[in-house]
């Protein structure tokens, strides 16, 4: 109840009280931003990040519009959490319930963002924004705390069909011919079309791109899903593909996706709203072709399934930079603060994410990093990731899943509680072709591993107590004032968290 109303007044805060902070309508109207977070893209399949196939055309030009980010990695291979990190602008851990080990691995109940957790859309609505979602999946939804600081939620039943770019896009464009153009907004466009061409085979489609060389090998499939080593089920399309045929269905998927976000921009022109809209395209998570072990399917730790595009195109009434590329490594929870700031709004406290915006100015980029380290956590398989400028520290509990089939087709066999306690590390340069194999034995130099491990440490300790203090649970009482303090001031916790000092009598 206590958690409904505070979503309520949330979502009440009038506009009016706030319109101080947007800023003048300029010719075209009150400035808008659009995050369009699309499913299952690669960033190595984006022609403008160096793909060799003319895969984004339309996606190229706004890069020649704006700033690519080419590292940037995403806090979680898998929906939910993906989408939670774009959509609070935190470690996707927030929304992550500290329970009882026999409950923790049920979706339903392991899941939900709290109200008191930053919420992008809030700080739009509160900036004086009209906000709006799109979606996609019945994921990202009122039940998983998704929904906060959207003014209006079209949120896709579990029950209902897919919708796919073209209606979410054409529901995006009616609200906004119902916008006042004076007033400002934000509006959230999911797209999951990515995730569904492989039970959906399109001859024109999939011929686009040839397939290449080298690729003849045909993956088995599995009976049994999520799997590793093999096709799931549910992707499989019932002939006999080559790994070949099914990366140019990709190429050629991703292809027919940009045509259609083509068509999204030339109708944001023909109501004169593009020259005033901050667009951000980024990939929630990407896709495995066998990288990892995974085949169609994403759920690992590995570059295939974590490095995505992040282009971010301001609006040209901001004079930003144009046609700029950064190399430098970013987390998909920079998003939320970049844009605010770019909106001249204030970043809040608790938002784990670190802005950008001093990277799109038309200025030359600071020489400094954003971050030492991107991490990513909430796979398939227990563990996480820290991805450095060069090097990879990747630390896997592969046996702590719920999943017989995943043990089975990790290990062998079905042990699950004999290999729960196995763990598998690596430390790599995130360069190096092919990826080392687990127990890789030539780390980096010693002060170098022993940075990235306290920095690992650090962060598995805080985001543990971050999560029990998040949650309402009996494991709350496990953390002191004095560590909910630590946590406010690195950032972990806003600063409403923050206990009241003990009086010295």
């Amino acid at each position: 109840m206590l958690l409904l109303l505070e979503s309520l007044l949330l979502l009440a805060a009038p506009l009016s009280a706030a319109q101080a902070a947007v800023p003048p309508a300029a010719a075209g109207g009150a400035p808008g931003v659009l995050v369009i977070a699309i499913d299952a893209l690669r960033a190595d399949r984006v022609h403008a990040l160096g793909y060799d196939r003319a895969t984004t055309p339309v996606l190229d030009t706004l890069a020649s519009e704006g700033t690519l980010f080419r590292q940037c990695m995403s806090t979680a291979p898998w929906l939910l959490p993906a989408h939670v990190s774009l959509l609070t602008g935190c470690d996707p851990n927030v929304a992550r319930r500290a329970l009882d080990k026999s409950i923790e691995r049920q979706v339903e109940r392991n899941w939900h963002v709290p109200a008191r957790v930053p919420h992008a859309a809030v700080e739009w609505l509160t900036g004086g924004h009209a906000t709006a979602a799109f979606l996609d999946h019945p994921w990202i939804s009122e039940l998983y705390g998704m929904h906060v600081g959207f003014s209006h939620f079209d949120a896709r039943e579990s029950t209902s069909p897919p919708r796919g770019l073209e209606h979410n896009a054409a529901a995006l464009l009616g609200w906004l011919r119902e916008l006042p153009r004076e007033q400002a907004w934000f509006a959230y466009l999911h797209v999951h079309d990515l995730e569904r061409i492989w039970s959906e085979p399109d001859p024109m489609r999939d011929s686009l791109f040839p397939p290449r060389q080298g690729g003849e090998r045909v993956p088995a499939v599995s009976n049994e899903e999520p799997c590793f080593h093999a096709i799931p089920p549910s992707r499989w399309d019932g002939g006999r593909h080559t790994l070949g045929e099914y990366q140019a269905r990709y190429d050629g998927a991703l292809h027919q996706l940009d045509e259609r976000l083509g068509r999204l921009f030339a109708e944001l022109r023909a109501m004169n709203r593009m020259g005033t809209t901050t667009i951000a395209v980024v990939g929630s998570f990407g896709l495995q072709f066998g990288e990892a072990g995974l085949y169609l399917d994403h759920g690992g730790l590995s570059v295939a399934d974590l490095h995505v595009p992040l282009l971010i195109r301001p609006a040209p009434a901001q004079d930003r930079a144009r046609g700029r590329a950064i190399d430098e490594v970013v987390s998909s929870a920079d998003l939320a603060p970049t844009l605010l700031e770019l909106g001249g709004l204030p970043v809040p406290a608790g938002m784990h994410g670190v802005s950008l915006a001093r990277w799109l100015a038309r200025e030359a980029p600071p020489p400094d990093a954003p971050r030492e380290y991107a991490i990513a956590t909430c796979g398939l398989q227990q563990g996480y990731v820290l991805f450095g400028r060069q090097w990879v520290l990747e630390i896997l509990f592969p046996g702590e899943t719920s999943s017989p089939s995943l043990v089975r087709s990790w290990f062998g066999d079905s042990d699950l509680e004999g290999r729960r306690s196995e763990y598998r590390e690596r430390v790599y340069d995130r360069f190096a072709t092919p990826v080392p194999a687990w127990n890789h034995r030539s780390p980096p130099p010693a002060e170098v591993l022993d940075r990235i491990k306290q920095h690992a440490s650090r962060w598995v300790l805080n985001i543990d107590q971050m999560r029990r203090v998040l949650h309402t649970t009996g494991l709350r009482r496990d953390v002191t004032p004095e560590q909910i303090r630590e946590l406010v001031r690195l950032g972990y916790l806003g600063s409403d968290w923050a206990p009241a000092p003990v009086e010295q009598r």
